[in-house]
């Protein structure tokens, strides 16, 4: 948007909106500065498909083992998988297993389209259908809360070792 309005006079006003597309489930690893620390894996990318495995295990394990009452990943598979490798959990379980040096940099770890709007905006803003169906996020709780908090899977995320995405702040 810089180099529009540096080469077209009174840009702002001729535009009424402006409209961003990516895929889901592309997924990048910010530092503190909201810059990227690695090239984004791209949502067809399935090379964490052990992770997305060993989620699914580890989901059953802690059921079991806590007498669970629902399942930690009933919300897009009713508790019994599978899990895609190209999701966000996976991937990022993936960054945390085979690049540690990215993870423990990493302040954020979102999807594309969340950075695209992140740098268009300012403002880091999850898509909520993302959360619900690829996040595991309890879409009618998330709505229902004041500070964002609602919804989150913090059971889920400490049960498969990724409770450090616990503490990823946005805004509504």
């Amino acid at each position: 948007m810089k180099h529009v309005k540096e080469t077209h006079q009174n840009v702002e006003s001729r535009i009424k909106a402006m409209c961003v597309d990516t895929t889901c489930c592309t997924v990048v690893a910010l530092d503190d500065q909201n810059k990227p620390l690695r090239p984004a894996l791209l949502w067809m990318d399935c090379r964490a498909a052990e992770q997305a495995s060993q989620i699914l295990q580890k989901c059953k394990k802690y059921e079991k083992e806590t007498s669970a009452a629902r399942s930690l990943i009933a919300v897009n598979c009713d508790g019994n998988g599978p899990i895609s490798a190209e999701w966000m959990l996976p991937k990022a379980l993936w960054i945390k297993d085979k690049e540690p040096e990215v993870w423990m940099k990493s302040s954020t770890i979102c999807e594309y389209q969340d950075f695209i709007n992140l740098k268009l905006t300012g403002t880091l803003c999850a898509s909520s259908c993302n959360a619900a169906a690829r996040w595991h996020w309890n879409g009618q709780a998330a709505v229902e809360t004041e500070d964002g908090s609602g919804g989150r899977p913090f059971e889920l995320l400490r049960a498969v070792e990724l409770e450090d995405l616990q503490g990823v702040k946005y805004d509504r």
